[in-house]
């Protein structure tokens, strides 16, 4: 199962010939910007529920509550590169009837200027640290000044 310990992005901007490199830690943020997570005054990482509710509900359900599938971070960027690491809490990636990217892998999305989403496909390596890289994305989109919204789901 997914249980996303760490989420760090990395955007590539920079219009010089050396791009540079930035890492972005979304629990570092001022602002929660992970989404589609309750109670997050009291969740302070990737869970579904609070510590609190794990004497109210049954053991199956707090251990899948403590995955990170149905979550999503939000972020904007115009950089034409991203790339993706993080480490879970199980060392196993895959399941016996589900890969390791449909278990412990995540999907971005672009937005475009209507409002639909297009998947960015990307390159993956599952080993002590789980890395997506996405190159050659759109950059620079007339619609807005901070670049693309794109959307990482857990």
């Amino acid at each position: 199962m997914k249980r996303v310990f760490l989420v760090l992005l990395a955007l590539l901007c920079g219009l010089s010939s050396q791009a540079q490199m930035v890492w972005y830690d979304p629990m570092l943020a001022a602002e929660s910007v992970v989404q589609n997570q309750a109670f997050v005054e009291e969740i302070h990482g990737y869970a579904r529920l609070p510590k609190r509710a794990q004497a109210d509900v049954r053991d199956a359900v707090w251990s899948l509550a403590q995955h990170s599938a149905g979550l999503m971070i939000a972020f904007y960027t115009n950089s034409a590169d991203i790339e993706v690491r993080y480490t879970t809490t199980s060392s196993s990636y895959a399941m016996p009837h589900m890969p390791s990217t449909g278990v412990s892998g995540v999907d971005l999305y672009r937005i475009d200027s209507d409002g639909t989403e297009a998947y960015c496909a990307g390159r993956y390596s599952f080993d002590e640290e789980v890395k997506y890289t996405y190159k050659g994305l759109p950059a620079n989109p007339s619609h807005h000044r901070k670049g693309f919204e794109y959307r990482l789901y857990l």
